[in-house]
């Protein structure tokens, strides 16, 4: 694990059952992304779309969040906390009750988000180990928001991973969706030719 921390594993290892899942799961082990400090939580909040609680209010809910129930949300491909962090920490900010479930393949990805919510004392996120192939199979529910950035484009079938998500949605949910495509990475395919 990267910055030194210890590694701390909750229920052993996770059984990784196909080849994209299996070389997903090895590269975020090695190399948990993106890379975070949890001593930085002192210093600082990293924001960043689309998760902002002001955007989900404006673009998904069309309003202020009601304090009807615990707002749910579910952090599908959640790497080393970014996202969950900044939502767990804005709601908390507001007194807006939450239940935020953070899903990640790699388990060394899992022990820096838990890091970073125990120095920042949120206590409205679980972490779950698990591949977002087996959400359906997790039984986790339906979420009024889901945050996937990064992820559907590592599936084998993106397009089934993005129907799981839809089926985790409440009816009057919403989804922050981005994936990486050519355009959108201009300059990053470049450097990484130039840099080979």
């Amino acid at each position: 694990i990267s910055h030194g921390l210890p590694a701390r594993r909750i229920g052993g290892a996770m059984a990784v059952k196909n080849g994209a899942d299996r070389a997903v799961h090895g590269q975020y082990e090695a190399y948990p992304y993106p890379p975070r400090d949890p001593a930085d939580e002192a210093k600082r909040l990293i924001t960043d779309l689309p998760s902002g609680l002001a955007e989900i209010e404006h673009y998904v809910i069309g309003g202020r969040i009601s304090g009807v129930g615990p707002f749910r949300v579910l952090i599908a491909g959640g790497g080393t906390g970014d996202a969950t962090i900044m939502l767990a920490s804005q709601l908390a900010a507001h007194t807006i009750g939450a239940e935020i479930i953070h899903l990640d393949i790699s388990a060394a990805s899992l022990d820096i988000a838990r890091a970073r919510a125990e120095a920042r004392n949120l206590d409205s996120i679980t972490f779950r180990q698990a591949s977002l192939n087996d959400l359906a199979a997790l039984g986790l529910g339906q979420f009024d928001y889901i945050d996937c950035c990064g992820v559907l484009h590592h599936l084998p079938e993106p397009a089934a991973g993005l129907k799981s998500l839809v089926a985790a949605l409440q009816p009057e949910g919403g989804i922050g969706l981005m994936l990486y495509g050519r355009l959108g990475r201009t300059g990053v395919y470049e450097a990484q030719d130039l840099l080979r």
